[in-house]
């Protein structure tokens, strides 16, 4: 059997022709992660949410199947998940779901953003299957939480070759608010501001962490 050809793709994310899915975002399942997971993933997929909300992408809302109020989404995605359809699963394969498959071919795009709240359990299926039928394929890397950075490089690998895309979510709204047209001025201060949301705490303490010596000599 031929080695297979991994994917690229050598030209931006085309607003007109993306949409976004969100894979299992609810409070009782975020509430098992560590607090600076929890705080990661609400900041990033806020920021997310928002953006491609803003911009004009279709998005599309899966849940687990869990009793009563443990199975909500969490607030972050409340107010733009109003307006669309959040589907309920049971199985792994979300491509099972037929509601969902006819409106996403409906759609008519064929560049499909993925964020789920786990990397190696929740968006390589649904990641590698939208692959698999065609789409353009993005996996959003920091909306999503790891157990380990040895899982999550060897997830990214895994979902490479599979011909599916790994990017973060400052790439992603760059090249959707690039796609809208803009001057460069306009568009390098607003990522910087997307940065700075993301970022600006970490960046912080890094920073200040950078500024003390490692061996002090005094």
């Amino acid at each position: 059997m031929p080695p297979q050809k991994i994917q690229t793709y050598q030209s931006l994310i085309e607003p007109n022709d993306g949409s976004v899915l969100f894979i299992d975002f609810q409070e009782a399942m975020l509430a098992r992660l560590p607090s600076t997971e929890q705080l990661k993933i609400r900041t990033n997929i806020s920021l997310l949410a928002k953006n491609v909300s803003e911009i004009g992408l279709p998005m599309f809302f899966f849940r687990y199947s869990l009793p009563d109020k443990a199975g909500a989404l969490i607030e972050e995605l409340k107010t733009v998940a109003e307006s669309a359809v959040v589907f309920t699963r049971d199985q792994q394969d979300i491509w099972q779901d037929s509601a969902f498959s006819d409106q996403s071919r409906k759609s008519g795009r064929k560049t499909l953003i993925v964020a789920a709240l786990l990397t190696d359990l929740f968006v390589v299926s649904p990641s590698i299957l939208a692959a698999s039928r065609g789409y353009r394929t993005y996996t959003v890397i920091d909306a999503s939480a790891c157990w380990r950075r040895d899982a999550l490089m060897i997830t990214s690998l895994r979902l490479l070759q599979a011909g599916v895309t790994p990017i973060n979510i400052a790439s992603v709204i760059a090249e959707l608010h690039f796609g809208k047209g803009g001057s460069a001025s306009e568009e390098i201060e607003y990522i910087f501001g997307v940065r700075d949301a993301m970022y600006g705490m970490s960046g912080n303490i890094t920073a200040a962490l950078c500024a003390k010596p490692l061996f002090p000599t005094g």
